[in-house]
């Protein structure tokens, strides 16, 4: 059942935070700073921000493969490569979980240069790439390591799917509203104010920040060691894909003024 989000928005305009560090099951609630400033009507206003983060385990997988052909007749290369990456396709439709999208094929020459420093083309290469989508880490992992010959690994990373994104996001805004109020009630009550206006509040939820890097390590590592596999080490042990975990930030900043 996912939290109440009317019932806290109904009390938000009695909402703030200021300095303070918090740890509680798995979760960190970032430093807040806070700025104090009197206008003429007497009225003390708080500038503040508050950050929720939350460590969780990275569950989505993303491959991107390609083939490569180099030689004299471009027809002949995109034949090959388109080949090979069927045969790729062949392979990834026995696990229904992955999604896949293709950026095609393209060609290009390869140049040399005379000795009058004209350039001239050497050979014409032809490259397809294919990038696989997965939560099912099991199933992408057997598609890598029965590749062959006909594809190679140029990156794997790991994040945090949307899904597992969205389920957390009601959680973190709750508790963000919540410290809102926390602090606002302290505040007033050290103040000895009767009241207090919220000016204004941005939230920025998981969802609003663009893009996560985390997880690229593990990247480089595994396409190394499957690419000498595709060379021909035979004696390679199957591929283990090992996530990571990844700091999720909630964050909200305003203003309130006390009477």
């Amino acid at each position: 059942m996912k939290p109440n989000l009317k019932k806290y928005w109904a009390v938000l305009p009695l909402a703030i935070a200021t300095p303070f560090m918090v740890h509680a099951e798995g979760q960190t609630i970032g430093h807040v700073f806070e700025e104090q400033a009197k206008n003429d009507d007497n009225k003390t206003e708080f500038h503040f921000s508050t950050d929720v983060t939350r460590e969780v385990e990275q569950d989505s997988m993303q491959a991107s493969l390609s083939s490569r052909k180099e030689g004299k007749s471009v027809k002949e290369l995109k034949s090959q490569v388109n080949e090979k990456l069927n045969k790729v396709m062949d392979l990834i439709k026995q696990y229904p979980s992955i999604e896949v999208s293709s950026n095609g094929i393209r060609t290009y020459p390869t140049y040399y240069t005379q000795k009058n420093g004209k350039r001239l083309i050497e050979n014409w290469v032809a490259e397809g790439e294919l990038v696989l989508k997965s939560k099912d880490l099991e199933s992408m992992a057997k598609v890598l390591d029965n590749l062959g010959d006909n594809a190679s690994i140029d990156n794997v990373s790991f994040s945090v799917s949307k899904e597992k994104l969205a389920s957390l996001e009601d959680e973190m805004t709750l508790e963000i509203i919540q410290q809102f109020q926390h602090k606002a009630e302290v505040i007033q009550k050290g103040l000895n104010a009767k009241k207090y206006t919220l000016q204004n509040v941005r939230l920025n939820t998981p969802s609003d920040r663009a893009s996560f890097s985390d997880g690229y390590y593990f990247a480089e590592e595994r396409a190394l060691s499957k690419m000498a596999l595709s060379s021909g080490d035979k004696t390679s042990e199957p591929m283990i894909l090992i996530p990571g975990k990844q700091i999720i930030k909630a964050s909200a900043d305003g203003s309130i003024q006390f009477e």
